[in-house]
C-alpha cells in the first residue's frame, strides 16, 4: 500500500490550491477585476465589490450593467431618490451580497431593481425608517438566506411577507417598536435558524406560527420586550432551538411548564428581569440537557435547587445580582459538571460545610461581594486549586479562618481576601495573619474563664443571698412593728394612773392655801 503524505489529504490539497491562488492574484496586482467602478464609490482591487459610503455620495451615477459584481454596499448616503425607493439600481446578475444600512430609505419597491436577484443571499437594510417588510423587493430575491431589518419603524409583520423567501436562516427584526405578529407571519419559512425580536414591545403573547420552523429553528432572541410570561407556543410541537434570549423583560417568575417545548435547548438567558421564584418542573418532570444558566440580576432569595437537580448537564451557573441569603448543603450534588458559578454580589451569610458537594469538576467560584464573616473548617476540605474569589467580605479573621490560609498557600492561589475584624487585622490579606498566635490567644481567653461545674449553682448563689437578705430585713420590720405596738400598749395603760395622781396633787395644793 503507498504512502500518503499530509500534503496529499483533500483538506490540504484544497488549502494549498486556495493559498496558491491567493499568491498569484496579489501578484497580478488583481488585475482580473473590472475597473469600471461609479464615481464617488470604492472597488476593492481585489475583491468584485462596490462601497458607496458617507454623506456626500448623493446619486451612483452607474452604468447600466455591472456584471462582475458580487458585492455591493450603499451606506449612511443621502440619496433621496434611494430614501423613496423610486432609484433603480444597476444590472448585477451575480450580486450575491447587498447592503442599503443607514440610508433614510422610508419604502423599497420593485422599481429598486429591473432584474431577478437569483444569487443574492444576504439583505441588510438595517437603521432606516421602513414601517413594513418590505415583501415586493424581497421577492425579487427568491434564494434569499439572510435579512436584516433591525433599527426601523416596523410595528407589524403581516402575513406571508415572507412567502417567497422559503430558504430563510436569519431574519433580524431587533430594535424595531415592534407590537405586533400575525399569527400567519412566518407561512413558508422552513428552514429558520436564528429569529431575533429583541428589544421591541412585544407584550402579548401571540408570536406567530413557530410550528413552521420548529424543526429548525436553533436562536430565539426576545429580550427587552417587557414580556411578563412565556408566549403561546403550539404544544403539539417540539422546538429545535438551542439558545433562548429573554433578558430584560418583566418576568416575576418560571412556571410549571414553561420552556416544555424547548428540549433540546443549551443556553438559556433570563437576566435582568424581576423573577423570584423559579419551578422545578420548568422543561418537565425529567432530567434536561441544559448547558448554561444565566439568572443573575433579579430577585431570587435561595438557590433553585429543585431546578439544578434536574440539569445534569449544566456547565456554567450565573447567579450574581440577586438577593440570595444562604449557600445551602449539597445544592449541587447533582451537577458534577459544572465549572462556573457565580454567586457574587447577593447577600450570603451563611454558608454550608457541604455546599459544595458534587462539584468534582468545579474550575470557577465567585463569591465575592457578600456578607460572608467565615467559612466551615471542612468547606474546603478534600478540595484541590480552582478559581475561587472570596473578596469583598466581612472576614472575621478567628482560628477558624486558619484552614482557609492553609488552602491558600498549599495550592498556591493568589487572592484577594481581606480581614475586617479584628480591628489589628483590618485590611490584612489573610495569607498573612498569624493564626497561631491568634489560635494561642482564644485557648488563653478560653481557660482563664471561671466555668462552674454546675451551672445552677451560678444562678442559685446570688439569688440565695438577695432572699436571705430579704428575710432578714422581713424579720427587723416584723420585730420594730411589734415593739411599736408594746410601746403604745404600755402608753394608754399608764395614762388614767397618772391623770389620777396629777388630781390628787392638785387637790391637796388647793387645801393647803386654804
Amino acid at each position: 500500500m503507498a504512502r500518503t503524505y499530509p500534503f496529499q489529504e483533500p483538506a490540504t490539497m484544497k488549502l494549498l490550491v486556495f493559498t496558491l491562488f491567493c499568491f498569484m492574484a496579489c501578484a497580478l496586482g488583481c488585475r482580473f477585476v473590472p475597473r469600471d467602478c461609479p464615481e464617488q464609490c470604492e472597488c476593492s482591487p481585489c475583491l468584485p465589490e462596490i462601497r458607496c459610503n458617507g454623506e456626500n455620495v448623493t446619486d451612483f451615477n452607474f452604468i447600466q450593467s455591472l456584471s462582475w459584481v458580487f458585492i455591493f454596499a450603499a451606506v449612511n448616503t443621502s440619496i433621496p431618490e434611494l430614501q423613496q425607493g423610486t432609484i433603480a439600481l444597476p444590472n448585477m446578475p451575480y450580486l450575491r451580497h447587498l447592503e442599503l444600512s443607514s440610508n433614510g430609505i422610508h419604502i423599497l419597491t420593485e422599481q429598486v431593481s429591473t432584474t431577478n436577484y437569483t444569487r443574492l443571499s444576504v439583505m441588510i437594510l438595517s437603521d432606516n425608517r421602513l414601517s413594513v417588510v418590505p415583501s415586493p423587493m424581497m421577492r425579487l430575491a427568491p434564494n434569499l438566506a439572510y435579512i436584516d431589518l433591525s433599527g426601523n419603524m416596523i410595528t407589524v409583520i403581516h402575513s406571508d411577507v415572507f412567502t417567497f423567501n422559503n430558504d430563510l436562516n436569519v431574519i433580524l427584526l431587533a430594535d424595531n417598536g415592534l407590537q405586533t405578529i400575525e399569527e400567519k407571519a412566518f407561512a413558508g419559512v422552513t428552514e429558520l435558524r436564528t429569529l431575533n425580536l429583541s428589544y421591541n414591545s412585544i407584550m402579548g403573547t401571540n408570536l406567530g406560527n413557530w410550528e413552521e420552523f420548529h424543526a429548525s429553528i436553533e436562536t430565539v432572541s426576545l429580550s427587552g420586550n417587557g414580556l411578563r410570561q412565556m408566549p403561546t407556543l403550539n404544544p403539539n410541537y417540539k422546538f429545535s432551538c438551542k439558545y433562548l434570549s429573554l433578558e430584560h423583560n418583566h418576568f416575576e417568575a418560571l412556571d410549571k411548564f414553561a420552556l416544555a417545548a424547548f428540549e433540546n435547548l443549551t443556553l438559556l438567558n433570563v437576566e435582568n428581569n424581576f423573577l423570584s421564584t423559579v419551578d422545578g418542573d420548568l422543561f418537565g418532570e425529567g432530567t434536561h440537557d441544559l448547558v448554561m444558566l444565566y439568572l443573575s440580576r433579579n430577585h431570587l432569595t435561595s438557590v433553585p435547587v429543585s431546578l439544578l437537580a434536574r440539569l445534569p448537564k449544566l456547565l456554567n451557573l450565573s447567579l450574581s445580582f440577586n438577593r440570595i441569603a444562604t449557600l445551602p448543603s449539597k445544592a449541587f450534588l447533582q451537577n458534577n459538571r459544572l465549572r462556573w458559578i457565580q454567586l457574587d454580589h447577593n447577600m450570603i451569610t451563611i454558608v454550608h460545610a457541604m455546599s459544595l458537594n458534587g462539584l468534582d469538576n468545579i474550575l470557577h467560584f465567585n463569591i465575592q461581594h457578600n456578607l460572608l464573616t467565615g467559612l466551615p473548617e471542612t468547606f474546603l476540605k478534600g478540595r484541590y486549586e480552582f478559581d475561587l474569589i472570596l473578596k469583598d467580605n466581612m472576614w472575621s479573621c478567628d482560628c477558624i479562618m486558619k484552614s482557609l490560609q492553609e488552602w491558600f498557600l498549599t495550592n498556591a492561589i493568589e487572592n484577594d481576601v481581606q480581614c475586617q475584624i479584628p480591628a489589628e487585622y483590618q485590611g490584612q490579606n489573610v495569607t498573612d495573619v498569624n493564626f497561631e498566635e491568634i489560635c494561642e490567644k482564644e485557648e488563653e481567653s478560653t481557660a482563664t474563664k471561671e466555668i462552674p461545674t454546675n451551672p445552677v449553682l451560678r444562678i442559685n448563689i446570688p439569688y440565695s443571698l438577695i432572699g436571705g437578705g430579704v428575710v432578714v430585713l422581713l424579720i427587723l420590720i416584723v420585730a420594730a412593728v411589734s415593739f411599736r405596738r408594746k410601746l403604745r400598749t404600755q402608753t394608754d395603760r399608764d395614762t388614767p394612773l397618772c391623770k389620777k395622781e396629777l388630781d390628787a396633787e392638785n387637790s391637796s395644793n388647793k387645801q393647803f392655801s386654804n
